[in-house]
């Protein structure tokens, strides 16, 4: 059973309306079972996993890592709960939201209102980027569109880190 909307609603919310791995604003977040249904997972908010619709193929086909998706959406919530959500991005999330389940009741010309928000939020970050003139401001133009834009270093041999990001090493 596919989780409740009520279910799906609350774990966005819960993540700030982003992916809980790479923490980007996700145009089309999918909520991941943690356990999958074959397997007797639930559909219920302790089983539920934001995630976008790469990490979302990424993690779906490997039920070994299902230690590893949870303690990355409870890192996730915890951080969203300690910091208070950004107004936009909130918002973005909950017209795409909305502007999903009306195409899935059969709306389709909501599709390009769809399409024109995705297409504004996206020409942004290319116009900065474009005019970027060092590292740092076309880091900062790749996440602007987010309304998420991560602390980041970049080192002396050009390497990016984002301390914000949680280790994936064990």
């Amino acid at each position: 059973m596919d989780f409740p909307d009520s279910v799906k609603l609350e774990a966005k919310r819960r993540a700030n309306y982003c992916c809980v791995f790479c923490q980007q604003v996700g145009l089309f977040l999918e909520v991941h079972h943690i356990v999958r249904q074959e397997d007797g997972g639930t559909a219920d908010i302790t089983n539920a996993a934001p995630l976008c619709p790469n990490h979302h193929t990424l993690y779906d086909a490997n039920p070994q890592l299902q230690r590893f998706v949870k303690e990355m959406r409870d890192f996730w919530w915890d951080q969203c709960a300690k910091r208070a959500a950004q107004p936009d991005v909130v918002a973005l999330g909950q017209k795409l939201d909305a502007l999903q389940a009306s195409i899935k009741a059969g709306h389709q010309e909501v599709l390009g209102e769809l399409k024109a928000l995705v297409a504004g939020r996206f020409q942004g970050a290319a116009d900065a980027a474009s005019s970027a003139s060092s590292m740092r401001e076309l880091i900062k133009a790749s996440t602007s569109w987010t309304g998420f834009a991560p602390t980041v270093t970049v080192t002396a041999k050009g390497q990016v880190t984002n301390p914000d990001q949680p280790s994936t090493h064990s």
